[in-house]
């Protein structure tokens, strides 16, 4: 069933204003590819035919109004101006967040994750000390209790976003953004817990509301110990660990972690020795979850199937089930992206249940940190 989709294009009122006004709309377009997550911010990609209009008011950081959630553009290739059609891409507003950094130390003790997320979004994006550091069109509120759980964390000039990310993965929260105001143009982000779903919602290509299916089981990328250095030098050097299932043998899968980042007295906090230790092993935690085993079934979404609605019975970050007969899996996990496809005769959802292996650039990313 197609889903009709009308997109809403501003642009700044003038050069270097911040001030969003309506410029045009798009209701035909070759393909677009709106992709939701949990746990990461959003990203969409349009191909688009080259009018004057377009390219005109199509640019760089314009802003984009899809099925109630804002984005901007960052990204316009036309690879062959013959063909007459050229590919806008863009993410999310959250995404803008990218652009800033913890700029001082951020360190507290038994706080909880998303508490920290709401504190990073507040001092280094929607109100921070200073005033040209602010993203305007962005806005928060402050979340329930939505873990059960606090830590003792610390973060020194790291890149904010990475930082919100890493935190809504490894302790299995996510956020969203919905557009919340067109004028002045504001979008509010939301960070919550999906729900459970799993009870009454199952996809499995015998209730025919699964389309074919894929299937991914991996270990090469697995650790299951880490290894947490901190601060000081030679055998000096502070340390714990981390054990995350007692294997041993063969399915032993060590990790060394380099946390000398973590310092156990800063302008914030002084830690204990205790919860320095805490502090470490929290480290160690986030990054044995970067590093787990995969099991995962795939296929798109049956749309003609009245089964469940998705938006309405499910959403991205509930947990839901999936069945494989063929591959005898059963489980329960976390839908943690739906890419949703329109082209001029299909409307396509294929949604992401749980962790997929990651890419190279994921890895690439990783060392980085």
């Amino acid at each position: 069933m197609q889903k009709p989709v009308e997109i809403e294009v501003f642009g700044v009122e003038s050069e270097g204003s911040t001030n969003f006004v309506q410029r045009m709309f798009i209701d035909s377009f070759a393909s677009l590819t709106v992709v939701r997550n949990y746990y990461l911010h959003d990203t969409f990609s349009m191909k688009v035919t080259i009018t004057d209009e377009s390219v005109r008011y199509l640019v760089d950081d314009a802003v984009l109004m899809i099925n109630g959630e804002f984005f901007y553009i960052d990204q316009v290739v036309a690879d062959k101006v013959s063909d007459g059609t050229m590919i806008v891409s863009g993410e999310s507003l959250i995404g803008k967040a990218g652009f800033r950094i913890v700029n001082k130390t951020y360190s507290t003790a038994s706080q909880a994750p998303e508490a920290i997320v709401y504190n990073h979004l507040m001092q280094q994006v929607v109100n921070p000390s200073t005033v040209r550091r602010k993203i305007g069109y962005l806005t928060t509120s402050a979340p329930g209790s939505l873990t059960g759980e606090t830590i003792n964390y610390q973060a020194s000039y790291a890149n904010v976003l990475a930082e919100i990310e890493d935190l809504t993965e490894t302790y299995d929260f996510g956020f969203k953004e919905v557009a919340s105001s067109y004028s002045p143009l504001t979008q509010t982000i939301q960070i919550y817990k999906g729900n459970d779903v799993s009870n009454y919602v199952e996809f499995n290509t015998d209730f025919e509301n699964l389309l074919d299916e894929g299937y991914e089981s991996s270990n090469y990328d697995e650790m299951n110990y880490a290894y947490i250095f901190g601060e000081g030098e030679g055998s000096a050097r502070k340390n714990t660990t981390v054990d995350q299932g007692n294997k041993s043998d063969l399915y032993l899968k060590e990790l060394y972690v380099d946390a000398r980042d973590l310092q156990q007295t800063s302008e914030e906090v002084t830690y204990t020795d205790m919860q320095y230790i805490k502090a470490l092993k929290d480290r160690g935690t986030s990054k044995l979850n970067e590093q787990e085993a995969v099991l995962t079934i795939s296929g798109d979404v049956n749309l003609d199937n009245p089964l469940f609605e998705y938006g309405v019975d499910y959403d991205v970050g509930d947990r839901v089930r999936i069945t494989s007969k063929r591959f005898g899996v059963t489980k329960t996990v976390v839908l943690t992206s739906m890419t949703e496809m329109w082209d001029d005769s299909h409307h396509t959802l294929t949604p992401t249940w749980g962790k997929e292996s990651p890419t190279m650039l994921d890895i690439i990313k990783r060392g980085a940190k």
